[in-house]
């Protein structure tokens, strides 16, 4: 069986890239990763490759983006795009974005979009209205999914996931349109909700959850893992967290409760901890690519 993981990178979010490809090998996991990048990453996709234990393949993001759309468009429609051009090579396809940090082996949920009819996702810890009252015009207001990480067939689904460019034209920007928006709606209308497997999402995103739970660091096996405070195995933590003013903007939100000031500020300083340990003591060294906006 062969798997294909999707990431969309610029040198802004090498931290993150860096952090998710040491941790995808950390804990075992051997998809292929296709990393669609900007020219300023050139350089480290060319000295990755060969790094880990799973194949690290670049596509520069000029070759796919529409010129008459802006940066932002590109940066997070292209990946569904993409698609076109690998699905018939690999039996399943997963999504991450580049402020993914991968906690576990995740090679299990490829297995199961293998070998079933399902479309693995995490549902949105956010979204108020129950999956009976999931519509094409509620998709404006809430978000019901959220679009990464997934894990589906490329046969069943690839060519839903080439829809949302297409969505993406036709809405973007239109009463708050966004890729995450448009992956929803290219499920709602091509019929996929009901092969829908929901993930738990304070365990596959995380950073919704990040003032209403305590992280905990453990070590099982000489390997290190990320638990909630009912201690729940964190599979994948989302969230730009080596960024210095990180913890000062999220607290904005959250002024004059200090009960979820205390737990976000042991949130973000825990996960800061997981990403330092990717990013400066596993295979690939951050600092021999990136001097930038990281945490003093």
């Amino acid at each position: 069986m062969k798997n294909a993981l999707i990431v969309t990178a610029n040198k802004a979010f090498l931290p993150g890239l860096n952090a998710l490809l040491n941790s995808l090998d950390y804990y075992g996991n051997t998809p292929d990763v296709h990393i669609i990048h900007t020219p300023d990453l050139d350089e480290y996709i060319q000295a990755v490759q060969g790094a880990f234990n799973f194949k690290v393949i670049g596509f520069p993001i000029s070759r796919l983006e529409d010129v008459r759309k802006d940066d932002f468009f590109n940066y997070t429609y292209t990946r569904y795009k993409y698609v076109e051009k690998i699905r018939y090579d690999y039996n399943v396809i997963s999504h991450f974005d580049a402020d993914t940090v991968c906690l576990n082996n995740i090679m299990p949920y490829y297995e199961i979009a293998a070998r079933t009819t399902l479309f693995v996702v995490p549902a949105s810890t956010l979204c108020q209205f129950p999956p009976e009252g999931f519509t094409d015009e509620a998709l404006a207001n809430q978000i019901p999914l959220f679009n990464h990480p997934c894990f589906y067939s490329s046969d069943l689904y690839g060519g839903t996931i080439q829809r949302i460019w297409d969505i993406g034209q036709e809405f973007y920007k239109v009463d708050g349109e966004n890729d995450t928006i448009s992956f929803n709606r290219a499920l709602f209308r091509n019929g996929t909700l009901k092969n829908i497997l929901a993930l738990p999402g304070n365990l596959w995103i995380a950073n919704n959850t990040i003032t209403r739970d305590n992280f905990q660091l453990k070590t099982v096996n000489g390997k290190i893992y990320l638990h909630t405070i009912e201690n729940h195995r964190i599979q994948v933590l989302h969230g730009k967290y080596w960024q210095k003013d990180y913890l000062k903007n999220q607290s904005k939100a959250h002024s004059g409760q200090s009960e979820k000031i205390t737990r976000l500020t042991h949130n973000v300083a825990t996960s800061r901890k997981v990403i330092d340990l990717f990013n400066n003591t596993h295979k690939v060294k951050l600092v021999d690519f990136y001097n930038g906006d990281q945490e003093e």
